[in-house]
């Protein structure tokens, strides 16, 4: 008899039909008896239940405040727990707020709970100094990931991470992907009307946020500017850092201000990629990094720091250039190196072209990869 899954998370984007990560959970529902995913929400929201197949439902906590998120999601999850007479596993999104409902249900109701851990938060201590709560998480994380059942990690450098901190049973599932976007998109043309043609143009589309370090990434291709006036950068996204990227910005030259343009949020990026030289990530951590994941698929050279999938999918001189987290001097040369020496970029789009295995990226493998992870204990 197949079990049920009950997961609490924060997803409310899964409430909108046509969103991949929707299609990807209704198809991964399919290995289940039934999968119930809790998402904390507010009232102000306006969500509710959704019934997105006969294997999958999305329940919204409509919490008073988000406090509150915690103590509904609880009685939504005993809910359905007495409703069901199948095995249920209990799956947290992460080993923080959620791992709290999460533990208090595997110690009253016994289910089997499976924790994961999408960020990589306890490797290097950027994430901790963020502020002080996240300080906290770290302590009581490290607690909560001893006391699941399994781990459910999306790299390998955070499941040896974790095994040095003393956490086992752990298991490695890849963050999901859809290639089709990235296989047959077409060049997005406003690249090129920013920047005009005989220039290389780099990529970056993120959260504006401490995380992913564009001040790095600003002082390196102002370095690299210097070496190289033919490079351009294109920042897309938006974020709490936006003010001071322009801040940044605003104390370079002209000439190396003019190199750089930010556009807001856009749901074309695989156009965007189609349309630039290289893809470039400066994150002082991440837990996979699906976005170098999509680069691949569309054949986008790439420089990146050593965070996620770097060294386990994007291999050095292969796919792109890695270099350590935080070292602009090294960020620096490998613009430089890839804009420059021809040679090398050929060879890295050739092996681009070449690429057929990447993790994550064909579905009816991956729901069979998923079902096997969040089977019960």
């Amino acid at each position: 008899m197949k079990h049920n899954v009950i997961a609490i998370g924060y997803g409310r984007h899964n409430f909108i039909e046509g969103n991949p990560e929707r299609e990807r959970l209704a198809l991964c529902a399919t290995e289940v008896a039934h999968f119930d995913l809790i998402i904390f929400s507010k009232k102000n929201h306006g969500l509710q239940t959704q019934v997105v197949s006969e294997h999958l439902t999305l329940h919204p906590t409509n919490s008073s405040h988000s406090l509150f998120s915690l103590i509904d999601s609880f009685f939504i999850a005993r809910r359905l727990l007495r409703q069901t007479k199948n095995e249920v596993v209990v799956t947290t999104q992460d080993p923080f707020e959620t791992a709290l409902v999460g533990l208090l249900l595997k110690w009253l109701y016994r289910p089997a709970l499976i924790m994961q851990e999408h960020g990589d938060f306890f490797g290097l201590s950027h994430w901790r100094r963020e502020s002080f709560g996240n300080q906290l998480r770290y302590r009581f994380g490290l607690y909560a990931l001893r006391c699941a059942d399994r781990v459910r990690v999306v790299s390998l450098r955070t499941k040896k991470l974790l095994e040095a901190r003393g956490i086992t049973n752990i298991a490695t599932l890849p963050v999901a992907v859809d290639a089709a976007p990235f296989l047959n998109a077409h060049a997005d043309e406003q690249v090129r009307n920013l920047f005009g043609d005989n220039t290389f143009v780099f990529l970056s589309v993120a959260r504006f946020v401490p995380q992913k370090n564009f001040p790095l990434l600003l002082q390196a291709f102002a370095t690299a500017f210097e070496q190289n006036n033919s490079i351009r950068l294109l920042l897309v996204g938006t974020g709490k850092e936006q003010s001071r990227i322009r801040s940044i910005m605003s104390q370079f030259p002209k000439e190396t201000q003019a190199a750089i343009a930010i556009l807001p949020w856009s749901n074309n990026v695989a156009g965007l990629m189609k349309a630039s030289s290289a893809y470039v990530l400066s994150s002082n951590y991440e837990g996979w990094g699906r976005v170098l994941i999509e680069a691949v698929l569309a054949q986008l050279p790439i420089v990146t720091t050593a965070v996620g999938c770097a060294d386990e999918v994007i291999v050095d001189e292969a796919h792109g250039l890695v270099v350590p987290v935080g070292d602009a001097t090294a960020l620096a040369q490998a613009l430089v190196r890839i804009s420059t020496d021809t040679e090398l970029y050929a060879g890295i789009k050739d092996t681009l072209v070449r690429c057929s295995d990447i993790p994550g990226a064909d579905m009816h493998v991956y729901k069979k990869q998923w079902a096997a992870v969040f089977a019960p204990k």
